[in-house]
């Protein structure tokens, strides 16, 4: 059985080869990347989250 999300930002996966190698569908999963990445509308993304994490854990490695 194939599960498919109807929640996620991400172009279904359940198609044909064919339309998966076409430009659009290959756009649509780099604006999928880009949102999940960059443009949460929480006021936190994932890449800054990751950073201030990694940040702090240096600094704190550091003893500062």
């Amino acid at each position: 059985m194939i599960y498919t999300s109807t929640n996620s930002i991400f172009p279904d996966q359940v198609v044909p080869e064919a339309e998966k190698q076409s430009a659009e569908y290959g756009l649509a999963v780099g604006r999928a990347i880009e949102q999940e990445w960059f443009r949460n509308n929480s006021g936190q993304n994932r890449f800054t989250v990751n950073f201030q994490n990694f940040n702090r854990l240096r600094l704190y490695a550091r003893g500062e």
